[in-house]
């Protein structure tokens, strides 16, 4: 197991984001809606019905937004606010906004291994959808790529391994309100392979139906064949399925990580190793021919040390099984793993069998023998991460100060940011203010200061948020230009209303001031890609809506720029139709649904 969880550990690191105006705009006129029954508990008030009106204007409008993920993920938000009060046109919307996918043209993928743009739009489109209606979920899976577009060039078999990503992205939505149900669909997508799909939906699976999970991957290793082109890389996503799930990574120190790999953690059941076994011989058999084929190519390939390291160390948790379950392919698979080993360079090969400093006193030691800075730094840079990750935060930037190249070690600015978190979790307001007044750059210490207020506010120090307010204020005036403003003034808008709505109205106000300023200049940079999601009004007009849902629609109407006028809005109707756990206790609603929850591993892959 050892080689399995190093290599995981290898792996994760190489891969590791005018509203000042003395004339108030107009209201649109709303156009009626049918008045919806209510659900039990929830009455439809007329503001209410305006937010209604307003939403169904705005799904019409947002087939003229320019981007297509922006105008999907609103049209999606929009059919998600209207649900509680119109199934029947939200779930229209939802299929309309799901199916317009198929209009957009394929874009090349940022990684390989990543989601298609049009692929990750539909899984998070489907996520929306299924804590909604699991059924027009599955329904709208069928219908994906029925009806290829002019420039889709995808094959048969690529369109049903792109349906059966969804299908198991939708699973592992359902695992935790329907495990059976989960269960039922993760076997229509074994024709797209071992991926991490899969495998997290298995594992996730596992955390509620052990046997299940089980029995699935047993059927999964007799169905499918081993990709031929990267049949290592199924070997190593199929282990992590074995890997145990640490829920408290920081409670676990690095010897618990080198444990002897005669002693796994999690042993493979019986039932499991047979079919493990025989998929992996396959695998090994596949990528042994590759190899030769490579080796034996006039124009050798260039060899990627991470890939033989994966392969090296999948490969040795799996020669202990072997020997023991069937020794007659052991050899083979012995003789596999030396050709690996031997491909490995020999200073990397030195290197991983050669002790390693692992502590913050053995990193700092093993620097003072170096003579090289660079040598030097590496060291002092993994010595300041490990004092860090151990919430020594001081040590970490005593550390950081001994690096003569800054940009190798941790951000002073982060380890200060994390400093205040910290100290803010902990209910130390003192000690977060003196962390977060010596981060450098002055928009993160105003947001450093935003949330010592929110934890001073709880602890009912009225007069002390109202300064740490003003300070971040006075930062965010004056520094940077009106661009770089815009999300630190929401920030600050976001806090003062949680604190005082009346004054959150003036401090959304100023916010959109410097969004309109940004819109209005002729420089086309910041016009592009600025605001995109009606999220980003939520905690501050979402929240005003609650109190005056008029002023607030002024607010978001008062945004020169249409689509992000649109987004606002969106946020201020939203805010008025969810209703809040006080709400719905006061309006003797029903109380929230209880269900099991899990921590859900991430399945997709992000683009």
């Amino acid at each position: 197991m050892r080689p399995l969880l190093n290599t995981a550990l290898v792996v994760s690191l190489l891969c590791a984001s005018s509203v000042a105006q003395s004339a108030q705009p107009s209201l649109p006129n709303s156009r009626k809606v049918p008045r919806q029954k209510p659900v039990p508990g929830r009455q439809i008030t007329p503001q209410k019905e305006q937010a209604i009106s307003i939403l169904n204007d705005l799904f019409v409008k947002t087939i003229e937004f320019a981007d297509d993920k922006t105008r999907i993920n609103t049209q999606a938000q929009i059919a998600d606010a209207l649900w509680e009060y119109d199934q029947q046109n939200a779930r229209r919307q939802f299929t309309e906004s799901f199916l317009s996918i198929e209009r957009i043209e394929d874009e090349e993928r940022s990684f390989p291994l990543f989601d298609s743009p049009k692929s990750f739009l539909r899984i998070g489109l489907l996520r929306l959808i299924a804590k909604r209606d699991a059924d027009l979920a599955e329904r709208l899976i069928k219908d994906v790529l029925k009806t290829p577009t002019k420039n889709d060039q995808s094959l048969p078999i690529k369109k049903q391994s792109v349906r059966g990503n969804l299908y198991l992205n939708l699973a592992n939505e359902l695992i935790p309100t329907d495990p059976r149900r989960a269960a039922d669909l993760i076997p229509k997508g074994f024709n797209s392979g071992f991926g991490t799909e899969l495998i997290g939906a298995l594992k996730f699976l596992g955390r509620e139906e052990s046997e299940v999970a089980d029995k699935l991957l047993r059927q999964a290793l007799s169905e499918i064949q081993p990709n031929p082109e990267r049949p290592m890389m199924d070997l190593f996503i199929i282990g992590q399925y074995f890997i145990p799930d640490y829920k408290d990574p920081a409670s676990h120190n690095n010897n618990e990580w080198n444990d002897d790999s005669s002693n796994p953690s999690q042993p493979i059941k019986p039932g499991l190793v047979e079919p493990l076994l025989n998929f992996a011989f396959k695998a090994v058999t596949i990528e042994s021919a590759n190899e030769q084929k490579r080796m034996s190519d006039a124009k050798k390939q260039k060899r990627m040390v991470m890939f033989d390291l994966i392969d090296q160390g999948t490969v040795a948790w799996l020669l202990p099984l072997f020997e023991k379950h069937q020794p007659e392919r052991a050899a083979f698979i012995r003789s596999y793993l030396g050709q690996i080993e031997d491909a490995i360079p020999t200073p990397v090969r030195q290197a991983m069998n050669t002790h390693q400093p692992t502590t913050v006193k053995e990193l700092l030691d093993e620097a003072q023998t170096k003579k090289k800075h660079f040598d030097k730094d590496l060291l002092y840079a993994e010595a300041a991460r490990k004092a860090k990750s151990a919430g020594d935060f001081d040590q970490a930037i005593a550390i950081t100060e001994k690096l003569s190249d800054k940009s190798m070690g941790m951000d002073v600015s982060s380890i200060l940011n994390s400093a205040t978190i910290n100290a803010i979790d902990k209910g130390d307001v003192d000690a977060a203010y003196r962390y977060a007044k010596e981060i450098s750059d002055p928009f993160d210490r105003a947001k450093a200061l935003c949330k010592i207020a929110l934890k001073s506010f709880e602890k009912r120090d009225l007069q002390r948020d109202y300064e740490l307010i003003n300070e971040a204020e006075n930062l965010i005036a004056m520094s940077g230009s009106a661009s770089e403003k815009v999300f630190p003034l929401l920030n600050v808008a976001a806090v003062v209303t949680a604190i005082n709505p009346a004054r959150g109205f003036e401090a959304v106000n100023t916010a959109i001031e410097a969004i309109n300023q940004i819109y209005s200049a002729t420089s086309e940079r910041g016009r592009m890609g600025f605001i995109l999601d009606s999220a980003t009004f939520d905690n501050s007009l979402g929240v005003l809506a609650r109190t005056d849902f008029q002023r607030a629609l002024r607010l978001a109407l008062a945004i020169t720029e249409s689509e992000v006028s649109a987004l606002a809005q969106l946020a201020v109707c939203r805010g008025a139709l969810v209703e809040s756990n006080e709400q719905r206790e006061e309006s003797g609603g029903e109380e929230k649904k209880p269900g099991r929850k899990s921590a859900r591993p991430k399945v997709g892959k992000s683009s």
